[in-house]
């Protein structure tokens, strides 16, 4: 048989039951991604994935499903024939899709920076766990003006990071939410951890109808329906979906975020320059590629990382950096990011981690057209014909 289906079939939790049961039950499968997109016409640019399977009951073990590329439709018809006359198979894997396009170097060289004493998986250093689950972010986080609407005062609320593209650089902290405050981001979160309530807070939360309440999953969870804050403080930031690579944000000031973004744990209370050399190095080249390697692609070549997928990326973390030489290269590469200049910003990272790793500049010219491949054929494109 042969399915057209979307590319979640080899990158969602869900469809796991699904490839495992087609691994079982068939000798051979296949999947080939096709990176045009081709349903644009039909309103989606998630990525195609066409997926073969012969031989039904014929497998006497499971068969892993064998994973490939294909640029253009032409390309999709060639696979397809050699696929039918047993001319081709492809490597038996469950990586993602970012990881076809590797060249044999290319795979060497992250071979052997991943087998590198100072080369860690993010999570060995901390734990990432989902954000604040409100229920009801209308209703819990304010701007300014809305606050005022409510009659409440910033007693009553608690400062919060509501999205990611809100927080600029390597840090987040009480200037960047007056900040974002004053631009009319939505920045507060109704309520104190404490659960202590105005006057002025309980007349808010009544104009909560019941009947919408009850109709509200998230608060039959929750032991008082109108306390979203768990008083949690996490030490940093994380994105859950982004286009251009996922960054470590510090959060000094001890604010809360939603559930669109992560929170991030440091483990074994890791010093400040250790904190600040974490954010560098996951901005570093080879930490973006990593992540690319580890994350799920959706729809308009958005990444996205679950938190065990976010603690599988690697870092480096090379030893004997002063903790000046940090302070400086985190304030350089701050300010690069506040400026907009992701481009220099990773390379001030590079140069930081790379000489400290005492790698060859070669090294990171592979990771760089590495990364730049990856990234291309994660966006979206149209046919060729549109071009």
């Amino acid at each position: 048989m042969a399915w057209v289906l979307p590319g979640a079939f080899l990158q969602a939790d869900y469809a796991r039951p699904i490839r495992d049961y087609l691994s079982a039950s068939f000798g051979r499968t296949a999947a080939i991604v096709l990176r045009e997109r081709i349903f644009l016409d039909a309103g989606t640019d998630e990525e195609t994935v066409i997926l073969l399977a012969d031989g039904y009951l014929a497998a006497r073990a499971p068969s892993p499903i064998q994973l490939a590329e294909a640029s253009t439709l032409p390309d999709l018809v060639r696979l397809i024939s050699n696929w039918d006359m047993g001319s081709w198979a492809a490597g038996q894997t469950e990586a993602r899709p970012a990881s076809l396009s590797l060249t044999a170097n290319e795979r060497t060289v992250l071979e052997a920076l991943d087998n590198r004493s100072d080369c860690i998986a993010f999570g060995t250093i901390a734990s990432v766990q989902i954000g604040l689950v409100t229920g009801d972010n209308k209703f819990f986080i304010l701007s300014r003006d809305g606050l005022e609407r409510a009659g409440l005062s910033d007693s009553d609320c608690t400062p919060i990071l509501a999205k990611f593209i809100s927080a600029q650089g390597l840090s987040y902290t009480l200037l960047d939410h007056d900040r974002v405050s004053g631009e009319g981001g939505r920045t507060y979160l109704v309520g104190r951890p404490s659960g202590e309530r105005s006057a002025a807070l309980m007349a808010y939360h009544e104009t909560f109808g019941d009947i919408r309440r009850m109709a509200t999953s998230t608060f039959s969870k929750r032991r008082i329906w109108w306390q979203p804050n768990d008083g949690k403080v996490p030490d940093a930031f994380f994105p859950v979906m982004h286009h251009h690579g996922p960054r470590l944000v510090l959060n000094p000031d001890g604010m809360t975020n939603t559930n669109t973004i992560h929170r991030v744990y440091f483990r074994d209370k890791a010093s400040q320059p250790k904190r600040k050399l974490i954010a560098l190095s996951l901005l570093t080249t080879f930490a973006q590629v990593s992540a690319e390697m580890v994350g799920r692609r959706y729809g308009s070549g958005v990444l996205k990382h679950e938190p065990r997928e976010a603690e599988r990326i690697r870092i480096l973390m090379p030893a004997g950096i002063a903790a000046p030489t940090i302070n400086r290269a985190f304030e350089r590469v701050n300010r690069l990011l506040r400026n907009g200049d992701r481009d220099a910003a990773t390379a001030a990272a590079d140069a930081l981690i790379m000489k400290a790793a005492a790698l060859d500049e070669s090294v990171n010219v592979v990771l760089s057209k590495m990364l730049i491949d990856i990234r291309l054929r994660r966006r979206p494109w149209p046919r060729l014909a549109r071009e």
